[in-house]
């Protein structure tokens, strides 16, 4: 599944990845981010399963990575005196939007993993806008059809047994 999913996003922009809970999809985007690790890739990755330093604000966070994810954070709301607060203190949909903005500032490739969630409409249209206008490599675990014109989708039907 990992050879057939690197294979789609490596001649694909968009590549959707659905299933249902349990199926495996957030194993195989850490999967995914594993191996362009091992390529030498520069990637974001955004897993609702994933964090970060806490005590550090989305600006803290930008200064140590390259990229610009200010930017993309600022077409999701995220403002710039936003982006000074401790991660700890955001509303789960503002550490969303600043964690989304990471991923897709800082990497050419980009896995996000269920990135609709904890976002509100608004902010849904917003994502689903960067995303359909970037240049970048886009892997997606998804739950919100229609969202994003996907290039290419995986499938998975089975949930996996642990």
């Amino acid at each position: 599944m990992l050879e057939r999913a690197l294979n789609l996003i490596d001649h694909n922009r968009l590549l959707e990845i659905r299933g249902p809970n349990g199926s495996g999809k957030s194993t195989l985007i850490e999967q995914i981010a594993l191996r362009l690790h091992n390529r030498g890739q520069r990637f974001g990755i955004y897993s609702q399963h994933e964090g970060v330093d806490e005590s550090l604000s989305l600006l803290q966070l930008a200064m140590l990575l390259r990229g610009d994810p200010l930017a993309i954070a600022r077409q999701l709301g995220v403002d710039d005196e936003l982006a000074k607060v401790p991660m700890s203190r955001l509303s789960s949909g503002e550490r969303a939007k600043a964690l989304l903005s990471l991923a897709i500032g800082c990497g050419d490739w980009v896995l996000l993993d269920e990135p609709f969630s904890h976002l509100d409409q608004s902010s849904k249209r917003s994502l689903a806008e960067i995303v359909q206008s970037s240049s970048k490599k886009f892997a997606i675990a998804n739950h919100e059809p229609g969202l994003i014109k996907f290039e290419a989708e995986l499938v998975l039907e089975r949930i996996l047994d642990f």
